[in-house]
C-alpha cells in the first residue's frame, strides 16, 4: 500500500475531496494513516476472522456484514486515493466505477445490518 503514501497530482498528501462528477481532487484520507508496508485499508485481522469463525446465526451475520462494510470502505478509500494520483483515463474510469459499486454495496450491507438489529 506504499503507493497511497505518494503525493497526489497537485503535490498534496490527501486533503482533497470527491468532485460532483465522480472525479477526485484527491484522497479524502490523510496519508499519515498509511505507512509503507502497512495493511490494506479494510482488511480483516486474524482476530476478527477468528471471531467470525466462532460465531453462529445472526451474530455471525452481523460480524460478517461489519467486516465486509469495512472491507468495502477500504476499497472506496483506495479508489479515491488512486483518483487523486492518476491521470490515466482507463485507471480513472475503473476507479470511479469501483467507487460507485463499493458505495452501493456498503449501503445495501448497512441496511442488512440494521435488519439484524
Amino acid at each position: 500500500m506504499t503507493w497511497m503514501t505518494r503525493p497526489t497530482l497537485d503535490g498534496d498528501y490527501g486533503s482533497h475531496h470527491m468532485t460532483d462528477d465522480g472525479g477526485a481532487g484527491g484522497s479524502a484520507t490523510p496519508v499519515a494513516t498509511h505507512e509503507p508496508g502497512g495493511r490494506m485499508p479494510g482488511l480483516a485481522t486474524d482476530e476478527q476472522l477468528a471471531s467470525l469463525d466462532s460465531a453462529n446465526g445472526v451474530e455471525a451475520e452481523r460480524i460478517f456484514l461489519t467486516l465486509m462494510i469495512a472491507h468495502h470502505e477500504g476499497g472506496i478509500e483506495m479508489a479515491d486515493a488512486v483518483l487523486a494520483r492518476s491521470e490515466v483515463p482507463q485507471v480513472r474510469a475503473f476507479a470511479s466505477g469501483m467507487l460507485q459499486t463499493q458505495q452501493s454495496e456498503v449501503d445495501a450491507m448497512q441496511a442488512m445490518l440494521v435488519e439484524r438489529g
